[in-house]
């Protein structure tokens, strides 16, 4: 079974402002984010008895918070990052303080393309960038690296 999540989902990702609405009156209001709303129908599904799948997400989803949760709930996913995203790895050489102590972050932030780039056993795959459509260019990356 898979699940699909794309920013494009035809649900609420927030309640309208409701104070000119009488019967709202006095109730209060709530605002989630689509990665919110996306993990408690997932976590609703779960519990009435569905399948564990696999989550398809676009970019909208490709944040920490998101991916975390989905760990949480024990699924699999193909999640769509921005190339602009930074990884944090450790460093290669051991940062200092001003002082000359050890200092307590001892990791770098290195681009995304640059941390495929480094990994030897990685596959790449996509879509070229189609000029008549005004499609993007999207890359998948697939490697092996344990998440830590």
């Amino acid at each position: 079974m898979v699940v699909l999540l794309s920013s494009q989902s035809h649900f609420e990702s927030t309640i309208k402002d409701t104070d000119t609405m009488a019967w709202q009156l006095g109730k209060s209001r709530e605002c989630k984010t689509k990665y919110t709303l996306a993990i408690e129908m997932l976590d609703w599904a779960l519990q009435i008895g569905f399948p564990k799948c696999t989550v398809l997400a676009d970019s909208w989803f490709g944040i920490g918070p998101f991916i975390k949760e989905l760990s949480r709930l024990g699924l699999s996913y193909v999640v769509e990052i921005k190339k602009s995203y930074n990884v944090k790895t450790p460093c290669k050489e051991l940062k200092l303080t001003p002082t000359g102590k050890k200092a307590k972050n001892q990791l770098d932030l290195i681009g995304l393309p640059q941390y495929f780039k480094d990994i030897s056993s990685v596959a790449k795959c996509g879509f070229c960038a189609d000029s008549q459509s005004g499609k993007k260019e999207k890359v998948l990356y697939h490697t092996g690296v344990n998440r830590a």
